[in-house]
């Protein structure tokens, strides 16, 4: 129901909505005027307080704020949520804060607040949402208890350069899940996160408003044309994916609505990609760029890497540099790889680029997590877990290129010298070696 006036006169109105049972959580807010938390009627409710980072239970008599998310479930097997009040009419502002510089983070719940659907690029798209937040929404996607240990639930982040999901459609969960549940649409009452950039308001406006496309199936994007979307899974259920787009209006840096910062909400596996310092489920990057992939995995095991979604309409090519294997794969052409992974965290295991990178071979042990993340005639830029470094760039016939004592910024640096393709260098960090070509 759209209501872009204004409401009058008396009685009340009856929205109804199937959420999870069985104790998975879906995250909702208040679609009408006069609710409080025990209208809903659930075993386990939680609101998100971002000063402490922290969850807690709401009093059964405490109002439900329009445009504010809780989180809900309850134990039986399917669920219908009965609410009753009056319809919201006119604009919701809902204040948001970033708490991130002292003892909390910048994370903010909130929800749907009309009856009708709103549509996700016109939310992005609303002055104070660019003003004060990223330009992103988290989404949570709980995919049920029967995946082995693990119940196969997280965010589906979602942007205006597309949407990463997290649970593997043949996992043996029922039902349609992760990303392919977004069709562009926030339903009502449907409950999101955002990450604040300032204290102020996020807006909902009546414009965002669409006729249908709020079906309990989406109670959960894509218009640049360049993009490749990864997943990582294995046996078990474990599944995460990451999403890498090419446009001309991103810059090497974080783009509002173009880069969504990874937030994880299982611990037994993540894929991301690596802005400086910071993990992203969604990055978008120059036409030319390229992209650091890591992952976090907590058992060790056989996991596959597989390419989900492949656009390429104005001809891009994805190359996929593996600095283990010193693999160069082509993902027009391989679209599945598999990959022997130790528990790791915060890796940086591969780049994503628009032509064959740098190849790596350890001509020692390596002890201290030193890789090559890119190269070409002018230097190459080195990953070092350590602040400061000796460094010497030697040919393979004893010729010193570069030595010194170097500073890492975010772990990298860049060590200008000039190479040629196709010979053998050897880089020395500490007391790592390591042989590498630039390849054509």
């Amino acid at each position: 129901m759209i209501l872009k006036g204004t409401r009058s006169g008396n009685g009340t109105e009856v929205i109804q909505r199937n959420v999870a049972g069985n104790d998975r959580l879906s995250i909702i807010g208040a679609p009408l005027n006069g609710l409080t938390i025990g209208v809903l009627d659930t075993r386990l409710v939680f609101g998100y307080d971002n000063s402490t980072a922290s969850f807690s239970s709401p009093a059964s008599g405490t109002s439900m704020i329009p445009g504010v998310g809780y989180f809900i479930g309850k134990d039986v097997s399917s669920y219908q949520l009965s609410l009753i009040g009056t319809l919201q009419s006119g604009q919701v502002d809902v204040a948001v804060t970033d708490n991130s510089a002292a003892s909390g983070d910048a994370f903010n719940l909130i929800a749907n607040p009309y009856a009708a659907a709103i549509d996700a690029d016109a939310f992005f798209a609303n002055a104070n949402n660019t003003a004060n937040t990223t330009g992103v929404i988290y989404l949570w996607d709980d995919g049920g208890s029967n995946v082995g240990g693990n119940r196969g639930g997280d965010y589906i982040t979602v942007n205006s350069a597309g949407s990463v999901g997290t649970t593997n459609p043949g996992n043996g969960v029922g039902g349609v899940k992760g990303s392919a549940r977004f069709d562009d649409h926030v339903l009502s009452a449907q409950g999101f996160f955002v990450e604040a950039t300032q204290n102020g308001n996020v807006s909902f406006t009546t414009d965002m408003m669409v006729a249908g496309k709020n079906s309990d199936a989406n109670f959960f994007r894509e218009d640049i044309v360049e993009k490749v979307k990864l997943s990582l899974s294995n046996e078990d259920g474990l599944y995460n994916e990451t999403l890498v787009a090419l446009t001309g209006n991103a810059t090497e840096g974080v783009d509002y609505s173009l880069d969504a910062r990874k937030l994880s909400g299982n611990s037994d596996i993540a894929f991301y990609s690596w802005i400086e310092a910071e993990q992203y489920a969604i990055q978008s990057v120059p036409l030319e760029g390229e992209v650091v992939l890591g992952f976090d995995v907590r058992n060790a095991g056989v996991y596959t890497l597989k390419v989900e979604e492949l656009s390429t309409a104005q001809g891009a090519t994805f190359y996929l540099t593996d600095y283990v294997t010193a693999q160069v794969y082509d993902l027009g052409v391989v679209d599945e790889i598999q990959l022997n992974l130790e528990e790791s965290t915060d890796t940086r295991r591969f780049l994503l680029s628009q032509k064959p990178s740098v190849v790596s071979v350890t001509t020692e042990e390596l002890t201290s997590g030193l890789s090559i993340l890119r190269g070409d005639e002018s230097g190459v830029t080195i990953s070092f877990p350590e602040t400061e470094a000796e460094v010497q760039l030697q040919t393979l016939a004893g010729q010193t290129l570069l030595q010194g004592h170097y500073q890492f910024s975010d772990g990298a640096v860049t060590l200008k010298a000039r190479l040629s393709y196709n010979q053998v260098y050897l880089l020395h960090v500490g007391d790592d070696t390591v042989k590498f070509t630039i390849k054509e």
